[in-house]
């Protein structure tokens, strides 16, 4: 993860970069850099003009003021101006994590952690 001053956070996966903003609409470009990220500008982007790579996408982000009630969303921008292509709502995690293992009842058992001080033997150890 890069961080970038003033920017958020960008990161770049499968030859897709990212940005993580905070805000829940995407603000109009102020930089070329911006505008060129907003436009997918990347050196393979027009091999087929008939079909758009998407090289860029943005995470933006927004809670209460307190830091609870996140909400997050995908966007993929369209040009300078701050137009969207599309943005699709992430769900929060908590609603699409599965738990890959079984829960633990009462009665497992797996280590056996003694709450004795350090340093001090137990009854039947010898000094």
């Amino acid at each position: 993860m890069d961080s970038v001053a003033m920017e958020g956070l960008a990161t770049r996966i499968d030859e897709i970069d990212f940005k993580i903003m905070k805000g829940a609409i995407l603000r109009p470009a102020l930089s070329v850099a911006r505008e060129l990220f907003y436009q997918h500008s990347h050196r393979s982007l027009w091999q087929d003009e008939s079909l758009a790579v998407i090289a860029s996408l943005v995470v933006l982000w927004e809670c209460d003021e307190e830091g609870k009630n996140l909400r997050m969303y995908l966007v993929c921008p369209q040009d300078g101006s701050g137009t969207l292509l599309w943005r699709e709502l992430i769900p929060p995690p908590a609603e699409w994590i599965a738990s890959s293992s079984p829960a633990l009842s009462d009665s497992d058992s797996d280590l056996d952690i003694s709450r004795e001080e350090p340093g001090k033997k137990k009854k039947d150890e010898k000094a």
